[in-house]
């Protein structure tokens, strides 16, 4: 693996970017294919957008900070109302779901 694209193109679609991946694509828009090629991987793109916003704002939410003072004392920062916490769940999951129809 020689290019700079190498290693990226072969997590992407199992082998590598030059000549293998010029190639592939080469030979979809010759054949026309190209632009739905093009629309799939960038929906999948979309929806892994989507679940990690997903996985984000459900850590963030859920989790309380504890930190311990100088004086020895844990303050616990963070613990958020639960109307507050349905209120961005909510935000959220309208958000995802308008990305997830667009993909």
């Amino acid at each position: 693996m020689k290019h700079q694209l190498a290693k990226k193109m072969y997590r992407i679609h199992g082998f590598c970017f030059d000549p293998c991946t010029v190639e592939m694509e080469h030979e979809l828009k010759k054949t026309g294919l190209y632009e739905q090629y093009e629309r799939r991987m960038m929906s999948g793109n979309m929806r892994a957008f989507a679940d990690d916003i997903e996985a984000w704002v459900t850590e963030t939410v859920s989790t309380s900070d504890n930190f311990v003072t100088e004086d020895g004392t844990i303050e616990t920062w963070g613990g958020m109302s639960s109307d507050k916490a349905n209120e961005i769940f909510k935000g959220m999951k309208e958000y995802v779901d308008y990305i997830r129809k667009k993909a």
